[in-house]
């Protein structure tokens, strides 16, 4: 029987930190910008969303690499990011505020 895992006795920030770095890339690299993103429909990254989490359900069900695992959530949650941004300004859009950035 395996022990269970005790929680950290720090703030574990590797998670964050790679799920930033992919973001990062994502906008300056791939060019998904804040600006390019609030003309997609918020559909667009739902069904993103979608397709990613089901790639990721098998990964776990058929007990794949786990580093391939590691790689599309972190890439997943970086797309949340993404469309919690767009949520933001599309929140700001529909009040009629002025987008500072």
């Amino acid at each position: 029987m395996t022990k269970p895992l005790s929680p950290p006795d720090f703030v574990p920030v590797k998670a964050m930190e790679d799920v930033m770095a992919i973001r990062s890339e994502q906008i300056f690299r791939h060019g998904h910008t804040p600006e390019s993103d609030a003309r997609l429909p918020l559909h667009h990254f739902a069904r993103q969303l979608h397709g990613g989490a089901i790639r990721i359900e098998e990964d776990a069900q058929f007990n794949l690499d786990l580093e391939v695992m590691r790689r599309r959530v972190v890439k997943h949650a970086a797309l949340c990011l993404a469309l919690i941004d767009r949520i933001d300004a599309e929140r700001r859009a529909r009040c009629g505020e002025v987008d500072h950035g």
